[in-house]
């Protein structure tokens, strides 16, 4: 079923609202002519194809532009132009090829682009420096390359964006400062590129995942109800939208060239739902105060050169549903709950009860909840007594 034809002769129109309505063919071209009081159209999940209408950049009213999961193919239009309304476009989950269309960034307007899962390419357009209002901006899945320092920096940087998703694409360079300063940053996902560098410790200053009650004040923010995100989370791909997407707070760096340490930052970020930094080469410890992160639904370290234990305060962390780590597991609290051996997949390094593989001398970490920093002789004194009894029993 191609567009329907009745519908363009409703020229007072303003909203136009046909998911999952098995629509195919072309979007007219003229649609701007047939329905020139259009402030809304959504037509996400059919299967349109062919390209996306020029007529569309001489739309007056139109704020909200949905036509995600088709398959438009061809370049986005180059004509946008400055005094246009709209608030929202979503292009995400098509067969779009071709540059970032620059004037897209004179839409001063505009608050939330969705352009991920496609097939566009060249570098990262300083044109996206003129978003003033932008929350929500999505470039992941497509081949984007240059570095952040291309969108980072200028008005964008100071307080609008709420998510930055460049996910799977060829950014490289390190990661810049400039990014801490993203004082209403949510959900960060550079996964998947060719990032070096360390991370910056300032990264444990994001106030919206340093502070719940900062979430709370910005949930009821127009538009980012409109938002989705997907995302990696506990080893596979969840799809987050308007009922859940402002309660989640996630920063991802996986599968990147990232080295040095964890900084130790990162354990003020208390109100963080998500923290995935695998696949890099990153050394060093895991913080000793990260249990300090107590609303951690997901944490993968793995796959990195990190060395020593793994902390006996991560089992304060009670909301930890999926865990992906290397070395002896704590037990006490919450780790004695993740039973299910799949949770430590990808981690021969691990052991442990719940696992059957033994820990090195078969001597598993002590419980945090009977033993602390300044127990050492207690243990020693425990293990004499058992060496004694044991002698004892064998000797009757």
């Amino acid at each position: 079923m191609g567009f329907p034809k009745w519908l363009l002769l409703q020229n007072t129109t303003t909203m136009v609202d046909l998911p999952n309505a098995s629509i195919s063919g072309p979007l007219p071209e003229n649609i701007d002519h047939m329905m020139p009081m259009l402030r809304e159209l959504y037509l996400k999940n059919n299967l349109m194809n062919g390209s996306i209408p020029k007529s569309l950049c001489n739309s007056k009213f139109l704020e909200a532009l949905d036509l995600s999961n088709n398959m438009f193919s061809g370049s986005i239009p180059n004509c946008w132009r400055k005094n246009q309304s709209f608030n929202f476009i979503d292009l995400s989950s098509n067969n779009l090829s071709g540059l970032f269309p620059s004037t897209m960034g004179l839409l001063s307007y505009l608050l939330v682009l969705h352009l991920n899962n496609n097939s566009l390419n060249g570098e990262l357009h300083m044109a996206l420096k003129s978003f003033t209002s932008l929350l929500v901006l999505d470039l992941g899945e497509n081949k984007f390359f240059g570095n952040l320092t291309s969108i980072v920096g200028g008005e964008i940087s100071n307080h609008s964006l709420k998510m930055l998703r460049l996910r799977k694409n060829l950014v490289s360079g390190y990661i810049p400062l400039e990014l801490c300063f993203f004082s209403r940053l949510q959900i960060l996902d550079l996964a998947d590129n060719n990032l070096t560098g360390r991370i910056p410790p300032c990264f444990g200053k994001f106030p919206i995942m340093v502070n719940a009650t900062q979430l709370m004040k910005h949930i009821i923010d127009d538009y980012w109800s409109w938002a989705h995100l997907k995302e990696v989370v506990k080893g596979r791909y969840l799809e987050y939208t308007r009922k859940t997407l402002g309660l989640e707070s996630s920063i991802d760096l996986s599968s990147n060239n990232l080295i040095g340490s964890i900084p130790n930052e990162l354990i003020f970020l208390k109100d963080l739902h998500i923290l995935n930094l695998s696949w890099n080469h990153l050394s060093g410890k895991i913080p000793e105060k990260i249990g300090q992160m107590e609303n951690l639904e997901s944490l993968d370290f793995s796959q990195n050169g990190l060395s020593g234990t793994i902390p006996n305060s991560m089992s304060s962390l009670t909301k930890l549903s999926h865990l992906n780590l290397s070395g002896p597991i704590p037990t006490g609290y919450q780790l004695q709950t993740l039973e299910d051996p799949t949770i430590y997949v990808s981690n021969p390094q691990l052991c442990g009860a719940p696992l059957l593989k033994k820990c090195s001398n078969d001597v598993l970490p002590p419980p945090i909840d009977n033993l602390n920093d300044n127990d050492e002789g207690a243990l020693t004194r425990m293990w004499f007594y058992i060496i004694v009894m044991l002698g004892f029993a064998t000797g009757f």
